[in-house]
């Protein structure tokens, strides 16, 4: 029984390394290539398996690239969390420095989250699981937004915070005229100044809170 359980333990492990395989391929050749013009054949070929390979772990396309999103977003979470720290004081813009950098290092990511923000044909199973993925970062920052403001509503604000970081990723990935530098410096300084309005919103009902 103890030489089963441990089979059982090591087969659970390679097919894990199977899978994560495939999401790395996944995410390379997303990373060259519109999603539209990604297919499981050319994945396989990136991991050097066989696209019926792939189907043992993924029914479609779709699901694929939902889980490369979702482990990209346990990522996110961490940095999140790391930036935050204990919440003891209000590093707004610390974070959404630290938020647009992932996105740089892991684009493959928010490409893909970009794509299935205006896919109509996204799969129910897909959209819950995006849904589910992201919502544990969003959690972090309302919690760490109500820290300092308890009274004010802390899910819009941080949804209201996410909007507008993503918005400025999405408005400026492809920047006509400008280097890739020129690019994402252009997205340090809306950061900036996305951080300063939520700073100034939290500070000043803070403070008003104080004086009434």
């Amino acid at each position: 029984m103890e030489n089963n359980g441990r089979f059982m333990k090591l087969r659970e492990q390679q097919r894990e390394t199977r899978k994560n395989l495939i999401i790395d391929a996944a995410e390379m050749v997303f990373m060259k290539k519109p999603f539209n013009e990604v297919s499981v054949r050319k994945i396989a070929r990136e991991a050097g398996i066989a696209p019926t390979a792939i189907y043992r772990y993924f029914p479609d396309k779709q699901s694929l690239f939902c889980a490369a999103y979702e482990r990209d977003a346990q990522r996110l979470l961490k940095v999140v969390a790391e930036t935050i720290g204990d919440g003891g004081e209000l590093k707004i813009e610390e974070l959404s420095m630290k938020y647009i950098e992932f996105f740089r290092k892991y684009s493959q990511s928010f490409k893909i989250l970009a794509n299935f923000t205006v896919d109509e044909t996204i799969s129910e199973d897909c959209t819950r699981m995006l849904n589910l993925a992201t919502r544990p970062i969003i959690d972090q920052v309302e919690r760490y937004f109500r820290r300092f403001q308890p009274e004010i509503e802390a899910r819009v604000l941080a949804r209201s915070y996410f909007a507008a970081i993503n918005g400025a990723l999405i408005s400026y990935w492809k920047y006509p005229g400008k280097t890739d530098e020129q690019i994402w410096e252009h997205m340090r300084t809306i950061a900036t100044a996305v951080s300063k309005i939520f700073t100034s919103y939290l500070e000043t009902h803070a403070a008003n809170d104080t004086a009434g």
